[in-house]
């Protein structure tokens, strides 16, 4: 069984904190066992333990294109470093590349959250037709976000995968992607999610082609490959980190733990694999300091009007 690989994790830098003897700490030894538990029988759970004060809430979304084996691997992993990655913070995510694991002192079920979100990617620099390509790539993008936000009662809810080959001006190509959502949310709040997603993608690079994407939302993921042009000359690979913006409605309508988690996170990415040695660096929107894959374990921490960004080209 392949070895699931972890891409970055962010804590909820609040207030809240808690101890190794605390009622939290059980609670949360009990969501993470059931977590472990419950990843060999579906892509997705969520579960609550324990009473007020120190109810902890999580939960697990699987890709729904990845067996069980491979399910249940991701999500033990995941839950089995907590203690390496937030263990004295009430709220923690953890994106992998086949799993998305959360569990935080607020409950997010049902919940369109706007972020944190992870986003990678590979693009080439420079190609002819940019504007051809990336309208085709959206349309197909969105035609997939109107099947997935439709098929709440599938085996898999909300999850779509297509593969179909692709003919331009310019080039011909095959292009396969993912979209999902977690089960928990409702039809209009999946295609807002995965709306946004898209969004990000038309926003982090300009009009470069981009060849590859993995975007992942606490509650939502998008993914899609176009393997011919990822063998092209010039291609250059970037991760970004978006933080949500807190508006007065969303402060509304999120209960107070929830919009102090939003405010300050502090994420770390882990080591990148060999394909992905020229990267581009680039934290955005809340202000973030951005840390090369080539420091092995390091934490970027969010710090307003910081950021970094750092570009190499294969």
């Amino acid at each position: 069984m392949s070895q699931s690989v972890e891409i970055t994790y962010g804590c909820n830098q609040t207030s809240t904190t808690f101890n190794n003897s605390s009622a939290y700490r059980s609670n949360l030894e009990t969501v993470l066992s059931t977590l472990r538990d419950r990843s060999s029988l579906g892509s997705y759970a969520n579960t609550t333990a324990g009473l007020s004060p120190n109810t902890v809430y999580g939960m697990f979304l699987c890709r729904g294109d990845i067996n069980r084996a491979s399910c249940s691997n991701c999500v033990r992993s995941a839950t089995s470093n907590v203690d390496e990655t937030c263990n004295s913070d009430k709220g923690n995510f953890i994106f992998y590349d086949e799993c998305i694991v959360r569990y935080s002192n607020f409950s997010f079920f049902t919940l369109f959250e706007d972020g944190p979100a992870f986003g990678r990617f590979s693009m080439l620099s420079s190609s002819e037709y940019p504007e051809i390509f990336n309208q085709t790539l959206s349309g197909i993008l969105n035609e997939l976000i109107l099947r997935a936000s439709s098929s709440s009662s599938s085996p898999i809810p909300y999850f779509v995968e297509d593969q179909e080959h692709v003919t331009q001006l310019e080039s011909s190509y095959d292009l396969k992607a993912i979209v999902q959502c977690s089960p928990d949310l409702d039809p209009r709040n999946c295609t807002l999610c995965l709306r946004r997603a898209v969004q990000y993608l038309s926003g982090c690079c300009g009009q470069a082609r981009v060849t590859s994407a993995n975007i992942l939302f606490p509650k939502c993921l998008l993914n899609y490959n176009i393997s011919a042009l990822q063998r092209s000359r010039g291609v250059i690979n970037a991760l970004f980190v978006w933080l949500p913006q807190v508006s007065a409605s969303a402060a509304a309508a999120a209960s107070a733990a929830a919009v102090a988690s939003m405010k300050t996170v502090v994420v770390r990415f882990a080591d990148a694999d060999a394909a992905a040695d020229a990267a581009a660096y680039h934290i955005a929107t809340a202000g973030f300091i951005g840390v090369s894959r080539k420091t092995q374990r390091s934490d970027a921490v969010a710090a307003a009007g910081s950021c970094v960004n750092e570009t190499n080209k294969s």
